[in-house]
Formats: C-alpha cells, sequence, structure tokens
C-alpha cells in the first residue's frame, strides 16, 4: 500500500510539474512574441546578437572594437588632420 502512495504522490508532483513547465514557457514565449513583435527585424536581430556575445563573454572586446570603428566612422575620417585628438588608432 505505501508503494501505491508513493507512485501516486511521485505521479503528482510530476502533473505538477509539468504544469509550471508549460505556464512558464507559454508567458516567457508570450513575452518574446510581445518584444519581438514592437521591434523591426533588424532591431530583433541586432538585441539577438548584442545577447548572444554578452552570453559568450565577449561582449567587451566587442565593444571595444564597436568604439574603436565608430570613432574612425565618425570622427577620425572627417577631420583633414585627426592628431589633435592625441589618440592613438
Amino acid at each position: 500500500m505505501s508503494r501505491i502512495l508513493d507512485i501516486s504522490s511521485k505521479l503528482s508532483l510530476l502533473y505538477f510539474l509539468l504544469i509550471v513547465d508549460i505556464y512558464v514557457v507559454y508567458h516567457i514565449t508570450n513575452l518574446w512574441a510581445t518584444t519581438l513583435a514592437l521591434l523591426s527585424i533588424n532591431g530583433a536581430e541586432a538585441i539577438l546578437k548584442l545577447r548572444s556575445l554578452k552570453v559568450s563573454g565577449e561582449f567587451d572586446d566587442y565593444w571595444k572594437f564597436y568604439e574603436k570603428q565608430e570613432f574612425i566612422k565618425n570622427h577620425f575620417n572627417k577631420y583633414a588632420d585627426p592628431t589633435f585628438l592625441n589618440v592613438d588608432i
């Protein structure tokens, strides 16, 4: 009899965990759908790339590279004599 109760309690726990799992997956999927629906395809792709950089631990290196490229694009190439900025490139 105790073995039947033990199996019953394990099944109850399994059903409970299954319900919680379905609930969480539903709400996370709903949240992603709502968030990504507000973005353009390019914006959503950029967010996913940034998240993957953060997860992989390469975000700091990428950010340094990005800032350097933005500096070159927006400042370095626009001035005739960029040496007055005292920046090593």
